[in-house]
Parts: structure tokens; sequence; C-alpha cells
């Protein structure tokens, strides 16, 4: 199943910028455990080609902070 949504816009706009990086890997059925390797992006780095599958990546990747954390940055006098 192909994805859609805010991960394909993602996997496209991600392809269209980084085609020409040395360290961008295109995906194939080979080297990509999806089925569907359209889902994948590999980067290769120290650790050899490592490929990542962008079914919900943006959701896993989101880093949000604690409400908390955010009101003490709010009421920080530090700049």
């Amino acid at each position: 199943v192909m994805i859609n949504g805010p991960d394909e816009k993602f996997l496209n706009r991600f392809n269209q910028v980084h085609s020409k990086n040395p360290h961008f890997v295109m995906p194939t059925r080979k080297n990509c455990s999806d089925p569907e390797s359209r889902n994948c992006f590999g980067i290769s780095h120290y650790a050899g080609e490592v490929f990542y599958n962008v079914r919900s990546f943006l959701e896993k990747n989101r880093d949000a902070l604690h409400p908390d954390v955010m009101e003490v940055m709010r009421k920080s006098k530090c700049s």
C-alpha cells in the first residue's frame, strides 16, 4: 500500500531536495524492508546505507515539548 497525505508529501519533497546529494540513496526492492520501496528513503553514512520508512515518520519524529516546559520558557527572562 502506497502512503498518502503528509507522509507522501514529505517523501516527495525529501526526494526533490536531496536526490543529488551523494549521501542520498534511492530505495529498491532489495534494500528497503517495505515491500513498497517507494515508501522509503536511504542515507549513506558511517553505519553504511540506512533506509527509513516514511509511514508515520513525521508523527514519530515530531518531538513535541511538554506543556510545562513551554510555560517555563515563556516566563523566562533570558534571551
